[in-house]
């Protein structure tokens, strides 16, 4: 059986290792215009790109991923 010990043990470790985590701040690959693509089309594709996968997982700020994270909500401003 696990004693007391072990668990607060475990339990610092998994709470220390949380810290750590943080989210993706994005793609760190280089992207070029396929060929026969001028830099405009290029460009335009990828705002494209960009436009629908935030329409399909939603806006992000840094503020909605710290409330996400605590899981609370900060008080507004009037």
């Amino acid at each position: 059986m696990i004693d007391g010990t072990t668990k607060v043990i475990a339990a610092s470790m998994i709470g220390l290792l949380s810290g750590c985590v943080t989210a993706p701040t994005g793609p760190d690959v280089m992207a070029l215009p396929g060929a026969g693509k001028s830099h405009e089309q290029f460009r335009n594709d990828e705002a494209a790109c960009q436009r629908a996968s935030q329409d399909r997982i939603g806006p992000y700020s840094p503020q909605a991923a710290a409330n996400n994270a605590v899981g609370t909500v900060p008080r507004q401003e009037q």
